[in-house]
């Protein structure tokens, strides 16, 4: 399937005007100025006491990005001002009518993509999001078919610019594609393939190629892959648990047991992932329950993901240079860095809906974070 021009089907226009009113901008500025004086005298206090600590508890507050009515449970920050997001009009809607938005915050402009549904294909799923290299949005799509369980998942492009689509692979049934990050030449990629948790597998791909499972022999479960602008490869994994003997009570227990098993960070390259040859030197981070990401800022500087470390659940940054760990919000749902890497959006979830739900909201990160 070639490039195709696809239909805009609703427009809406909602207010410019952010909550905080006239003054939003001054707001911005002081909740910077307050978390970066936060971030000194966290790390000032323990400097003081002889010992550094492991980690810091900033935890800035959200500040609301008008949207149209709905709930929304994927986000990438596309442009300065322009966000892709997974929308649902209602609750009642989630599970069978997921659409693509388009919404432009500063003009307070939005359009969903056309659901141009394949012929092979009963109804389309839209999956997990991402900016390509050469920021263009990047989305999963899975096609239900009209007969069978032979479900199979394609990787699109989409260009805000000249509105147009573009399948670049189709992944071989039954592959179930969720994260992905595109090498800086577009021609290859690292995939993740589901797991629940509990055997997330790695893959390489390359266009007309099958994807090549990574780590199979030394790693769990390994996911959530983030190539860095100088070429070295960020993931998140589990070695491979220590075999213990099957008995008839084996079964549920050493699921929960696997499922409960903490994540750890990588930076490597990809040489040695495909010689399997990740060790623990390459470990920047250990110990993540429950882990969404990391995901790297576009300088590839900081990484940012949702997890629990230390029984403090939230959105972390943590810093390559320096070895620094920040919570910066602790709230948790699906999240992106801006274009400038100045900023996170985040979903922020409304009281009794789903985890994954919710409104988006900016994250103003301080400049000690930044620097």
């Amino acid at each position: 399937m070639g490039p195709t021009e696809l239909m805009i089907e609703r427009r809406y226009t909602i207010p410019t005007r952010w909550p905080t009113g006239q003054h939003g901008a001054s707001y911005n500025f002081r909740v910077g100025a307050v978390s970066s004086l936060l971030v000194a005298l966290a790390l000032l206090c323990a400097c003081g006491t002889g010992s550094r600590l492991p980690y810091t508890l900033l935890d800035l507050t959200p500040l609301p990005v008008p949207a149209p009515d709905g709930f929304y449970q994927e986000v990438t920050w596309l442009s300065p001002e322009t966000l892709a997001l997974t929308h649902f009009d209602s609750l009642e809607t989630e599970r069978w009518d997921s659409r693509m938005m388009i919404h432009d915050f500063e003009l307070g402009e939005s359009y969903l993509l056309h659901d141009e549904v394949p012929q092979e294909c009963r109804e389309t799923v839209y999956g997990r999001l991402g900016r390509l290299p050469d920021g263009q949005l990047g989305y999963q799509l899975e096609c239900i078919p009209h007969r069978g369980i032979s479900r199979d998942f394609r990787l699109h492009a989409w260009d805000v610019g000249t509105q147009s689509d573009q399948e670049l692979y189709r992944y071989p049934p039954p592959f179930e594609a969720t994260a992905f990050s595109l090498a800086p030449t577009m021609d290859r990629w690292l995939q993740e393939q589901a797991g629940d948790g509990l055997s997330n597998s790695l893959h390489y791909v390359e266009k007309g190629q099958e994807p090549v499972r990574l780590l199979e022999d030394s790693f769990a479960r390994a996911g959530w892959p983030s190539w860095l602008p100088d070429g070295r490869i960020v993931f998140a994994g589990t070695p491979q648990l220590p075999e213990s003997k099957p008995n008839l009570f084996s079964g549920a227990p050493g699921l929960m047991a696997q499922l409960n098993q903490p994540w750890n960070i990588y930076v490597t390259d990809l040489d040695s992932l495909l010689q399997g040859s990740v060790g623990e030197e390459q470990m920047v981070l250990q110990g993540i329950q429950g882990i969404r990401g990391p995901v790297a800022s576009p300088d590839g500087n900081n990484l940012a993901f949702l997890g629990t470390y230390r029984g403090n659940e939230g959105l972390w940054i943590y810093r390559l240079n320096s070895s620094e760990l920040v919570r910066v919000w602790d709230g948790f749902g699906p999240f992106d860095w801006s274009p400038d890497g100045k900023e996170l959006i985040v979903l922020e979830r409304e009281p009794d809906v789903k985890f994954f739900l919710g409104q988006p909201a900016r994250i103003v990160l301080p400049d000690s974070l930044l620097n």
